[in-house]
């Protein structure tokens, strides 16, 4: 069995044909509450609020126990570290703190010093309990690629001078100097460049450090690099050069400047069609647009979806579009998903721009390949003045989108009760049932199949109050769907524990046992709590656990604890774990254990917890183990955590490294070849 903790390295007893690891030695243990972030993107370390919160506490360092850890995996030292409170780091050492723990994301106290820029901490540190200086966390920053990300110049020359590697690269393939260059951090990029670092130097991924300064919009570093003869004409491997990702992410002014020197380069095509002038405008980047207007960019070309300037300003920016407008822009473009910029604007609450465009002549009766006009869109958005408005205009207002949504349906989804009391009186079907697509059928014109009326979708959504209006108006909840099953399942479904409530108290209870489905769909057919438990809703299925709700017999824990790895669901998980569930049990068509699918899903925190909890590493129905698996996906923190406890022959590290170059993960193999 396992006997790593979440914050050492794995430590596995295999099970099928694998290579022999040694194990490796305990860190530490978790903390005893069994605590841990409740997704897989919580790391907050090095922002201003946790240093606070960490100079706030550090008071209480000193008493803790020193093998303790939070829920990131941080001990005493470590929270020590990234304040760097030194007098509290020498107390937690006296009392046997583990100097060389590191925490869930691979920080060491190092690293976590190095984030704050904590030279003094640092120094102490080497001269009494000396660390690798190139230790790498689970992303590949080592303390030198953190100190220049956050421009701390003195720690980063203290570093190359105890040789700190100045070429490594972290998972964003970038080095200390690429990373001083895209923080706009121009005197230690300075320095660093005389540190035998090559400035010309193309990173694996095709940029250079002229298109990481432009990325980050750093116009004076820009020319500095280009004055000392880096390449302003590269492009990298997605096709962008420095005026694509100037006009991407709006920096106008050092556009102008790029333009200045490249007159030719404002009519360039990207691979998809797009101009600079529709990059700028699908960002709604409103000074790029109007710069690039301003210099004869070409306000009629479209890219190969149909999308023109306006067309991509309408779902963006109201006020670039309108100032689009007022330069002659085109206003009749139809993308090849049959919106216009009237049905767009209207899609995304622009009414200004649709009063405008309405004025200059455009087709307000455009219907989209949904079947979706004017009217429909702004119903979904609840407002009563401009569906009026839209209506005297004489849109029609009985139109019914491929989804069998009219107004009604629409305003009770969006709950606004003023809206549905105008339609009360325009003759509008009161009783329409939008449809939901068969199982297994997902082609635009499927008619599907019925699903619930309008007093349910609005209670399903929260709406009470306009759910009670329509109940009024001869709307009943007691409906039930296609597959028959009632409201309740609906308000799971979108994950509405008040609405599960509401409809309980209108006498409406969880189905237990529900209408089945033919063979071919018996797996979309599920009881509340099962359908709770299969979309993750937690609180829903707590709730309807503590009132007397049970699986569906064909769903068992096996495969709910399955599903919630997919998704990196660890506190669903543990919740399963909790109720019994056994994380060893294979998925039967795969053959995949919990910890091979939260591995091959990249969900690194839960695999650290199921690690932590005895999970063993189970190749699977390919032979791939957890390792082959992390190189397959290309999740490089997952591999680096993995690989710690493992000693790789030359045979298994080749596999690695063509496993991970056929799967186009770049980043990993250039790290498994240096």
């Amino acid at each position: 069995m396992l006997s790593g903790t979440g914050a050492d390295a794995p430590q596995f007893s295999r099970v099928g044909p694998s290579i022999d690891a040694p194990l490796s030695k305990e860190a530490g243990t978790y903390l005893s509450t069994g605590n841990l972030p409740e997704n897989d993107n919580c790391c907050i370390q090095g922002s201003a609020q946790w240093s606070v919160a960490i100079a706030q506490t550090s008071n209480l360092l000193a008493t803790a126990d020193p093998a303790r850890q939070d829920s990131e995996g941080n001990t005493p030292l470590c929270l020590a570290a990234q304040a760097g409170d030194l007098t509290q780091a020498q107390q937690l050492i006296h009392m046997g703190a583990d100097v060389h723990h590191v925490n869930l994301d691979g920080d060491n106290a190092l690293t976590l010093a190095a984030t704050g820029g904590h030279l003094t901490f640092i120094k102490w540190l080497d001269s009494h309990c000396p660390q690798p200086v190139n230790h790498e966390n689970y992303y590949g920053d080592t303390a030198l690629t953190l100190a220049a990300r956050h421009g701390h110049q003195p720690l980063a020359q203290w570093l190359v001078s105890r040789d700190a590697s100045v070429t490594h690269l972290n998972d964003q393939l970038k080095d200390a100097l690429a990373e001083a260059v895209a923080n706009g951090h121009q005197a230690l990029a300075t320095w660093l460049a005389f540190q035998d670092t090559d400035l010309r130097r193309v990173y694996p991924d095709g940029n250079n450090l002229f298109l990481h300064a432009v990325r980050a919009g750093h116009q004076g570093m820009a020319q500095w690099l280009e004055d000392s003869g880096v390449d302003s004409q590269q492009i990298n491997e997605s096709g962008d050069n420095a005026l694509t990702l100037a006009a991407r992410h709006g920096h106008h002014q050092l556009l102008a400047w790029l333009l200045g020197k490249n007159p030719a380069g404002i009519h360039q095509i990207c691979r998809n069609g797009d101009s600079l002038l529709l990059i700028a405008a699908r960002q709604g980047h409103c000074q790029t647009v109007e710069l690039l207007v301003q210099n004869g960019a070409d306000k009629s070309l479209v890219n190969y979806a149909g999308s023109s300037v306006l067309t991509l300003a309408a779902a963006s920016s109201e006020s670039l579009s309108l100032w689009l407008c007022n330069v002659g822009t085109d206003i009749h473009q139809i993308e090849l998903s049959g919106n216009n910029a009237f049905t767009l604007a209207a899609q995304s609450g622009f009414f200004q721009l649709m009063q405008t465009l309405e004025r200059l002549g455009i087709n307000i009766h455009q219907v989209n390949h949904n079947n979706d006009n004017a009217f429909t869109l702004v119903a979904r958005q609840g407002s009563l003045p401009w569906c009026q408005w839209l209506a005297d205009k004489g849109i029609n207002i009985h139109q019914v989108n491929h989804q069998h949504h009219n107004a009604v349906t629409l305003a009770a989804l969006a709950g606004s009760q003023l809206l549905l009391q105008w339609l009360c009186v325009e003759d509008m079907d009161w009783q329409q049932i939008p449809k939901t697509l068969v199982p297994g059928e997902t082609g635009p014109g499927d008619i599907g199949q019925d699903s619930f009326n309008a007093a349910i979708l609005a209670a399903s959504a929260g709406h009470f109050t306009e759910a009670q209006w329509l109940m009024q108006h001869g709307l009943s909840i007691h409906q039930r769907d296609y597959h028959n099953r009632n409201a309740v399942i609906q308000a799971v479904a979108l994950g509405q524990l008040d609405a599960v409530k509401w409809f309980t108290t209108q006498g409406i209870l969880p189905d237990h046992f529900p209408h089945r489905l033919p063979d071919r769909y018996k797996n979309k057919q599920h009881n509340a709590v099962s359908l709770a438990a299969r979309l993750g809703h937690l609180h829903i299925l707590q709730w309807l656990h503590q009132n007397g709700g049970s699986l569906d017999d064909q769903d068992d824990e096996r495969i709910l604890l399955i599903m919630a790895a997919r998704r990196g669901d660890l506190p669903m998980t543990r919740w399963l774990c909790q109720q019994g569930a056994d994380m060893g049990r294979l998925d039967n068509r795969k053959k995949a254990s919990t910890l091979s699918v939260a591995v091959s899903c990249g969900h690194l925190r839960l695999s650290q917890w199921l690690v932590g909890q005895g999970a063993e590493d189970i190749p699977d129905a390919e032979g791939n183990d957890a390792l082959m698996l992390a190189a397959k996906g290309g999740h490089n923190a997952i591999f680096r955590w993995l690989i710690r406890s493992e000693s790789l022959d030359d045979r298994k590290a080749n596999e690695l490294l063509l496993r991970a170059l056929r799967s186009g993960h770049r980043s990993l193999a250039v790290w498994l070849c240096l």
